[in-house]
């Protein structure tokens, strides 16, 4: 199930990428990664384009929240992931973007599913620094996807290429 709502998510951000291209009349491009078993995936989401802009690699991560459960956690896999991708955005020159949301266990007006694209060094520098995970409130100030009729709306923030630290 967790695999499924990964996989809804891309979708979700490529959809979105490639609904403000057509509507702003941006040339570029959005797509997803083929995902196999027995290779491993560098990245999720793949943004091309011939605004520099928007030259970009996503990494997606989606997680259904409780009271127990608040946010997404650097396990092993997690750091060995980050750690590659890292390496994956120096080899291509990409700007490289976490596209995280957090999703309410049962959906509910009051607590809608929130998502950020929060620019993939702060993530490698909160796992540096040993946080233990990525909770909604650390990412405040970030681009935030608002979630509209069912499909996310890319942030005006992100399409003025904002620079985060």
């Amino acid at each position: 199930m967790a695999h499924q709502l990964g996989q809804n998510f891309e979708r979700a951000v490529v959809k979105a990428f490639n609904d403000y291209f057509i509507e702003s009349g941006i040339k570029g491009y959005a797509y997803r990664m083929h995902q196999t078993k027995f290779l491993p995936q560098d990245i999720d989401i793949l943004v091309d384009s011939p605004n520099r802009n928007y030259y970009l690699a996503i990494e997606c991560k989606s997680r259904t929240i409780s009271p127990t459960l608040k946010g997404i956690y650097f396990d092993p896999h997690m750091k060995k992931q980050i750690t590659n991708q890292t390496i994956f955005l120096e080899k291509t020159g990409r700007a490289g973007y976490m596209a995280l949301e957090f999703r309410p266990k049962v959906p509910q007006r009051k607590a809608p599913r929130i998502a950020f694209m929060v620019p993939h060094g702060v993530v490698y520098k909160m796992m540096l620094a040993e946080k233990p995970g990525i909770l909604p409130d650390d990412l405040i100030g970030y681009p935030r996807l608002q979630y509209l009729h069912e499909s996310y709306i890319i942030p005006e923030e992100l399409t003025q290429n904002v620079k985060y630290k």
